[in-house]
């Protein structure tokens, strides 16, 4: 344009036919000028939308540069070079009368650890390569896009807005792939330190809504577990199961002794494969997470340390008889407490309970999820006694009291009263750190910093 209309201003002697022309070519540049602008607005568009991908893209390049950082092991034949026995705080109540190094070396009838140790289970699972390898891939698939969105979403300054769709895809996610990332999401699903009430809203469905799995199946490991058959243990049975968890599902049935309501808890099939190669795809997601910290912050968080820890109380988990012993210590610890009359726990039948079924009482209740809030509260002081007991004074306590596993008692002699259920995940304080836990909370009482 510069050069065209340079010569309007010094070309005095032009003629005005062709200063005229020149004008008109003037107008019509600048017209199409205008035109070219017009034309290119939707570019604009285009530009925002590629604003607003660009960091998703980049991180899923960040992902993969550091998956390929952690992927040069062949699966299986990592190796921890100091390894004791993983025997948690509830395992160690079986130890009693047993012997310790026979309980450590523990194998399924497929011979995979029961006992949870990163070296004897990358030594079984270091047969079958293939099987790692595919569940990591699985894991990539789904995780990877879901963590690029969610960064390119916060990047954009959209994440208040996204949150709950951005939680809804990631629960589906854990559905899809199971009972570990079911209850690793049970875990953040009260976390109110860590997520929004909008996102622990929509984890919530990971509490009490899973799928079950087909009752022949279940029968027919409840026979296997008690080496009989079902009419020689039950009068009555339940056809379907009548509630669904992360790791198992409840049926309600008759004992042919005593006549007892039971329910009865039966562990998924595969459980133990599918956590012992999900413990190890999370042990390599550890090494990405960390990988990427390293590039972008100067924290130096062990996450691998958090997966053993997390691994160890999920496979104690696992074992029923672990839990049924875990149930039996609280109802006794509850039963010695003047102030915790409000709060009962189901008996047990350990004769029928085997390291994937779990047999004991059953209470007529309902889950605190589905109460009103007016009636939540009322039972709000019997909950603070048996926990606080729980952490100040017994050392003793539950570790995984989501609203589905806590029950307001309908009907019989403990009508009204709170019910504890599902005492998997139980851990144990030391003396010394209640007395810490104690004298934090009168500091903090009394604001003597």
């Amino acid at each position: 344009l510069k050069s065209s209309s340079a010569p309007l201003v010094r070309a005095t002697s032009a003629p005005p036919a062709h200063a005229r022309r020149q004008r008109r070519r003037t107008r019509q540049l600048r017209g199409s000028r205008t035109a070219a602008v017009a034309v290119q607005r939707p570019r604009v568009a285009l530009g925002a939308t590629f604003l607003e991908e660009a960091p998703q893209r980049l991180a899923e390049e960040a992902i993969n540069s550091a998956v390929r950082a952690v992927d040069g092991d062949v699966p299986g034949e990592e190796q921890l070079e100091k390894e004791g026995c993983r025997v948690s705080y509830v395992s160690r109540q079986r130890l009693e009368g047993e012997d310790a190094d026979a309980v450590c070396d523990e194998v399924d009838e497929d011979g995979l650890p029961l006992v949870y140790s990163v070296n004897k289970l990358n030594a079984y699972w270091g047969q079958y390569p293939g099987e790692l390898t595919g569940r990591w891939g699985e894991f990539l698939g789904l995780a990877t896009p879901w963590i690029a969105k969610a960064f390119g979403v916060a990047i954009t300054g959209r994440f208040e807005a996204e949150q709950r769709n951005l939680a809804r895809e990631a629960v589906d996610a854990i559905q899809t792939l199971g009972p570990t990332f079911i209850k690793l999401g049970q875990v953040l699903s009260i976390r109110p330190d860590v997520l929004s009430p909008e996102v622990m809203n929509e984890l919530s469905r990971l509490q009490d809504k899973i799928a079950t799995f087909d009752s022949d199946i279940a029968r027919a490991l409840i026979e296997a577990e008690l080496g009989r058959p079902i009419s020689e243990v039950f009068v009555e049975l339940s056809e379907e199961p009548v509630a669904a968890a992360s790791l198992a599902q409840v049926y309600k049935g008759k004992l042919k002794e005593g006549g007892h309501v039971v329910a009865v808890k039966v562990q998924r099939p595969g459980a133990l494969p599918l956590i012992s190669k999900d413990l190890y795809v999370m042990r390599k997601a550890a090494g990405v997470v960390t990988e990427l910290a390293s590039r972008v912050s100067s924290q130096r968080t062990d996450f691998k340390a958090l997966v053993e820890t997390f691994g160890e109380g999920l496979y104690t988990e696992l074992d029923f008889r672990n839990e049924g012993l875990n149930q039996i210590k609280m109802a006794k610890l509850i039963a010695e407490t003047p102030n915790c009359t409000g709060v009962i726990v189901p008996d047990v039948y350990m004769k029928y309970t085997t390291r994937r079924i779990l047999v004991s009482q059953w209470i007529d209740g309902t889950k605190l999820s589905d109460l009103e809030p007016a009636r939540i509260k009322q039972g709000i002081k019997d909950a603070q006694e048996v926990f606080l007991n729980q952490l100040l004074t017994w050392g003793f306590f539950h570790g995984d009291p989501h609203p589905g596993n806590l029950m307001l008692v309908n009907s019989g002699p403990n009508a009204g009263k709170l019910v504890l259920l599902d005492f998997g995940f139980v851990a144990q304080i030391s003396a010394s750190d209640r007395d810490y836990l104690v004298a934090a909370i009168i500091h903090l009482g009394t604001q003597k910093w």
